[in-house]
């Protein structure tokens, strides 16, 4: 199933890169639960795994993975859900969903932090960059991208998407 998800699905989204690594960790990681049949797989499963990564795991390799924020977690069960629905809804796969009953984990509060002036001031100046100046290095540009990013509110991918220059 994950691996017809990757394919016809995920491949096609804009984050296509970052759930096909997700996707392909699952499978790395968690290899029985990835190996069960969709019948098989009902809400404690899902609830294992989920905890797992909420609080750490030893790997099919022997290697302890340490926990992972609230927030991958959230991500991870999204992408999850939309393929066991895919292939219970659209592919008839299975009849039911093992994410029903599943509880919910709460959303991390949201940041609070800002950056300090003198932070900007000091980010600017270590990576070479003069406000009012063209920059001429990758580094003033990173700078130039960071300056971008506190006064507009835009994401890397935002504003690596306004060109580049020729």
């Amino acid at each position: 199933m994950l691996r017809r998800y990757l394919r016809e699905v995920s491949s096609a989204k804009l984050g296509a890169r970052p759930e096909g690594l997700r996707i392909e960790a699952f499978l790395r990681d968690f290899p029985a639960l990835a190996a069960s049949t969709l019948a098989d797989i009902k809400t404690p499963e899902i609830a294992a795994w989920r905890d797992a990564r909420l609080h750490g795991f030893t790997g099919p390799n022997g290697v302890r993975n340490r926990p992972v924020s609230t927030a991958s977690v959230l991500r991870d069960i999204n992408w999850l859900r939309n393929a066991f629905s895919i292939a219970r809804k659209e592919w008839h796969w299975m009849t039911h969903s093992p994410f029903d009953g599943l509880r919910s984990i709460p959303e991390p509060p949201p940041r609070s932090r800002r950056v300090a002036v003198g932070e900007v001031k000091r980010i600017c100046r270590d990576l070479g960059y003069r406000t009012g100046s063209a920059p001429r290095t990758k580094s003033q540009e990173v700078a130039l991208s960071f300056l971008v990013g506190l006064r507009s509110a835009m994401r890397a991918g935002e504003i690596l998407s306004l060109g580049s220059r020729p």
